[in-house]
């Protein structure tokens, strides 16, 4: 399971009709999808049925998908989200509180609330609403949450907490600087063993504890606060030169040298870090063409990225592009998007109209004359002045890609009646014109 859980939320009445990968996101019964792959997800796929019948459930056998959907996600910034703390049966012991923090950061566990047992109980540990259990050394909530503190029967064998506390042996090689938690007795998840960062020239060689023994945290159960020392070794100088080498190819984005000629001791300083480097770089370009993707998908300028990483950028540029040449990308053609044309102020204009334009078109192919709305049922002194969309972008209908079931609004202005120009402003009625809509049909 991911360490770091994503979520996105969709209406509850729709969920018997749509499907997606179980093996990557989990739906809740309150609509929100919870991303339970590995890594960071750049996009969200579902599959969802139109006909919507009170038999049919979202594991029925009469589900039939009429249409695919592809949504890029984009990462938000790290706005405060609320963490609430309530007792999982308070017949077993209390508490309440809650605390803000940064979406997508760790909890400042000194800022917790404690659990109360009642008489004959312990607290055990924490789980969220779906009765996972909450590692506060890796949990990382990324919206409003609420947390449960679960008790159990004081038996008199009750784990003592241990400190664990993670070091470099030279900073000049290598850094590392951590303290984490465990419960003594129990082996220790290798997952919250930081991860060393050797400097250019080093690489890391093994863990110590205060005795000097090497320690294999794959196997270890702690039984008290306990030190440990990540010990890093030079490189040779083939080494160094491979892992420079393999660090800026990967960083780069580019294909695995040629090193058959080289060193073993370059080519294996260079694999490894050509490894972490490139995978590092793709990660960055998956989420980049992702919202690359989304901005031209969106009409929206391509934004200035050249303070991302090389990965990121290239990623961007990618996905743009590519939704730009491709204006049908990620839409389903067989089907058209609902769009509302109505003016933002009613006591200015009666335009109010509902139209359906195919997914991902440009307004202005399918409903050419649009001169037809801006002057249909304007009131008396007023003019058109501009169009907007429901997110309050500026927009020309001429030029606007629809995107999704939408509502554009008609802004109008003030004008001077007086003179026979000025008394005809605003009281134009123009038939409008329509071409003939065509909407491909599933074969």
């Amino acid at each position: 399971m991911a360490t770091q859980m994503q979520a996105m939320r969709m209406q509850k009445n729709d969920l018997a009709y749509v499907h997606v990968d179980t093996s990557k996101w989990q739906m809740r019964d309150d609509g929100t999808a919870i991303y339970i792959g590995e890594g960071r997800p750049t996009s969200f796929e579902y599959d969802g049925m139109v006909s919507h019948m009170e038999w049919t459930t979202a594991s029925a056998v009469q589900f039939q998908a009429d249409y695919h959907v592809t949504a890029a996600l984009t990462p938000g910034a790290d706005s405060d989200i609320k963490v609430a703390f309530k007792s999982a049966n308070n017949d077993e012991g209390t508490v309440s509180g809650t605390v803000t923090a940064k979406a997508g950061q760790l909890l400042n566990e000194n800022r917790l609330p404690t659990p109360e047992p009642q008489a004959g109980y312990r607290f055990d540990h924490w789980q969220d609403q779906d009765n996972n259990v909450i590692d506060f050394d890796l949990y990382k909530p990324i919206g409003n949450t609420t947390l449960y503190a679960v008790f159990a029967k004081d038996d008199g064998k009750t784990s003592a907490s241990v400190k664990l506390v993670f070091k470099s042996a030279d900073e000049k090689r290598g850094t590392v600087d951590k303290t984490i938690s465990a419960k003594a007795g129990t082996p220790l998840n290798a997952a919250k063993v930081p991860t060393p960062i050797a400097a250019e020239g080093f690489a890391f060689d093994h863990w110590e504890d205060a005795g000097g023994n090497s320690v294999d945290f794959s196997n270890y159960t702690p039984s008290s606060d306990a030190t440990f020392t990540a010990v890093f070794a030079p490189l040779s100088v083939d080494a160094a030169a491979g892992q420079k080498a393999g660090v800026a190819d990967g960083a780069a984005g580019k294909q695995v040298a040629d090193n058959a000629s080289q060193s073993k001791a370059y080519q294996d300083a260079y694999t490894a870090a050509y490894t972490d480097a490139k995978a590092t770089y793709d990660a960055d370009f998956a989420t980049g063409e992702a919202i690359g993707a989304a901005d031209s998908g969106e009409n929206l300028d391509a934004a200035d990225v050249s303070a991302f990483s090389a990965g990121y950028q290239a990623g961007y540029a990618k996905g743009y592009a590519e939704t730009e040449r491709d204006s049908y990308r990620g839409y389903n053609t067989t089907e058209a998007f609902k769009v509302e044309v109505k003016a933002a102020d009613a006591t200015q204009s009666d335009l109010d109209t509902n139209l359906s334009v195919p997914q991902g078109e440009i307004f202005g192919n399918w409903y050419e004359d649009n001169s037809s709305f801006r002057n249909s049922g304007v009131h008396e002194g007023y003019t058109f002045d501009h169009w907007e969309d429901d997110k309050g972008n500026v927009i020309d209908l001429t030029q606007y890609k629809v995107t999704r079931d939408q509502i554009i609004y008609a802004f109008y202005t003030t004008v001077d009646l007086s003179g026979e120009q000025g008394k005809a402003a605003g009281r134009l009625t123009v038939k409008q014109v329509f071409r003939v809509m065509l909407v491909k049909t599933s074969q």
